[in-house]
């Protein structure tokens, strides 16, 4: 074959890896000399970007014979081609004892730096830039998977383990979940704001229809409920031991916490109505437990027993609402999305909202359980520190996390 027909096969090829494997054979027994002709009659062509092209293409293998050509000036100036031989077992047994010693301080050092010496850590640094390069190297050049794959993986974990974030402190956790948590109500402010409207709504409509109308208080009061209004019109509590106290808190915390389960979750079947359902029927409570109280002068005694508890109770109540009336609207308005992707996004922020109800809820177990239901704490104690609770709860809500990035998982 003539050089003609050597020129035509390598430059139809399109400089394609296939077409430069075959022009390698075909160019298997020519010397350096006719090699430097054949160049030099590509017309046309800067020589030394033609000798970049060529050399870069060409795969390392332990069959392929790649050339290495050192060449400065245009087409026409003399050029020194030198030819070598590397095989690729030979490559990877300059490389591999690097490589393991590299796994092998990975693995120590999954654990914690700490097992690494300062010479150790400089020796990782030092292994993990060396192998990154011959990966890259490997990826273009090398025909054997297997060993790309074995580098990738040698590479991936010493990665992880170089560029890991720092595990994050109790503290930092706690400070994001409450931005987390106020940012989300402030988000979903509408949905707390109907849910307040639902509560308090019914419990004045239950109050002035018992007001206007005193049959309607056998719809409000169940007989069942009549033993319990009776004994809120004493106007007193009884005494109770410090075990007494701890087992109703731990009553309320097992019982009240599962108020807010029951009303997202009955949200999230019904379309929102459970939640509306459930505020509705809490708020007739509280409306006719009001008007009784209020018939025999003992409302003021009401309002200041339950309002230590009743501010993170019923605040966690209505906020476990909103989170139902949040599923509730992506249900019955998925907009552009599809129904389960309106839920998923829905989900996201009624789940932070349950989360911080159920932790409110939660906290009002031991006040309610040893402080808004004593006699021994004055009435005016009891007042003053709902009023307390009502301010930091609304200062977290409206404030905290406000100067912070929007947290949305």
């Amino acid at each position: 074959m003539n050089l003609d027909e050597i020129f035509h096969e390598f430059c139809v090829s399109g400089l394609q890896r296939s077409m430069v494997l075959r022009w390698q054979s075909l160019c298997q027994g020519i010397d350096c000399a006719t090699t430097f002709h054949f160049f030099d009659a590509c017309i046309g062509l800067r020589f030394s970007f033609f000798i970049y092209v060529f050399a870069g293409i060409l795969p390392i293998t332990g069959e392929i014979r790649p050339v290495r050509v050192l060449a400065t000036g245009n087409v026409g100036r003399r050029v020194r081609i030198e030819t070598s031989v590397l095989h690729e077992e030979i490559y990877l047994d300059k490389r591999i004892n690097g490589w393991r010693r590299l796994q092998e301080l990975t693995i120590r050092a999954e654990r914690s730096f700490r097992d690494l010496s300062g010479a150790e850590i400089v020796e990782f640094v030092r292994l993990y830039r060396q192998a990154s390069g011959d990966l890259a190297f490997l990826i273009t050049h090398s025909s054997n998977q297997d060993v790309v794959d074995f580098l990738n993986t040698v590479v991936s974990r010493a990665y992880a383990c170089l560029y890991k974030s720092r595990p994050k402190k109790f503290g930092a956790w706690v400070n994001e979940g409450l931005t987390a948590w106020a940012q989300t109500v402030r988000r979903q402010a509408w949905s707390v704001l109907v849910a307040t409207l639902l509560f308090f709504g019914a419990g004045f409509w239950a109050a002035g229809m018992m007001t206007f109308d005193p049959p309607s208080r056998a719809y409000f009061i169940q007989p069942g409920m009549e033993e319990l209004f009776d004994h809120w019109k004493k106007g007193e509590f009884e005494r109770r031991s410090a075990d007494e106290n701890l087992a109703m808190a731990g009553f309320y915390a097992a019982n009240n916490p599962s108020v807010a389960l029951r009303t997202v979750g009955l949200a999230a079947a019904t379309g929102g109505i459970g939640s509306v359902y459930i505020l509705w029927s809490n708020g007739l409570l509280i409306g006719a437990l009001s008007h009784e109280m209020a018939s025999v002068g003992k409302l003021g005694f009401l309002y200041s027993s339950i309002a230590p508890h009743g501010i993170s109770e019923i605040g966690g109540i209505l906020i476990a609402g909103g989170a139902g009336l949040v599923l509730g609207m992506a249900f019955i308005r998925p907009g552009r999305r599809t129904l389960l992707d309106s839920l998923k996004h829905a989900g996201k922020d009624a789940f932070q909202m349950s989360v911080i109800a159920i932790i409110m809820i939660f906290l009002a177990a031991p006040i309610e359980g040893f402080f808004s239901f004593n006699p021994a704490v004055p009435q005016a104690a009891k007042a003053a520190f709902a009023l307390i609770a009502f301010v930091a709860w609304m200062a977290f809500f409206i404030g905290y996390g406000r100067d912070k990035p929007e947290i949305r998982d």
